[in-house]
């Protein structure tokens, strides 16, 4: 019996766990929920939906950023390693709205088909920090 409910329990998890995230998973529209930092080793959250409300990942490798000061972030992704979000050729629309941003490597800390959480700067600290983002569609 033990051996059947121990061989039941690793089948439900093996069915259900990804090793590995495909550039598939993400696609679509992901909104951010919350997002936390260290500041001189206490946790902080960020005032997220002050910066921007949703990202949207497409599948020829292009994503839009969509900022709450009427402001596009756009530019091209892609899974750089198993675990990591490489934003890349990024621009602003208007350009005048920010500043010029470089390319960006995001450890992807974890995955659901509804949720990931990134690590990130989102609200100007310092350290990076965890950006949770919901999916929308």
């Amino acid at each position: 019996m033990k051996q059947f409910i121990f061989i039941l329990f690793s089948t439900f998890l093996f069915g259900f766990y990804k090793s590995k995230i495909e550039n598939s998973d993400l696609i679509g529209t992901w909104k951010l929920s919350s997002h936390t930092y260290l500041n001189n080793g206490k946790k902080e959250s960020c005032d997220c939906k002050a910066y921007f409300q949703e990202i949207s990942l497409k599948k020829d490798g292009t994503y839009k950023i969509f900022i709450k000061a009427k402001a596009i972030e756009k530019g091209n992704w892609k899974l750089k390693t198993k675990d990591s979000i490489f934003f890349y050729n990024c621009q602003f629309i208007p350009k005048d709205t920010m500043n010029i941003k470089s390319d960006d490597l995001h450890k992807v800390i974890s995955f659901s088909k509804t949720q990931f959480i990134l690590k990130e700067v989102v609200c100007s600290e310092v350290n990076d920090g965890e950006s949770i983002y919901i999916r929308v569609k």
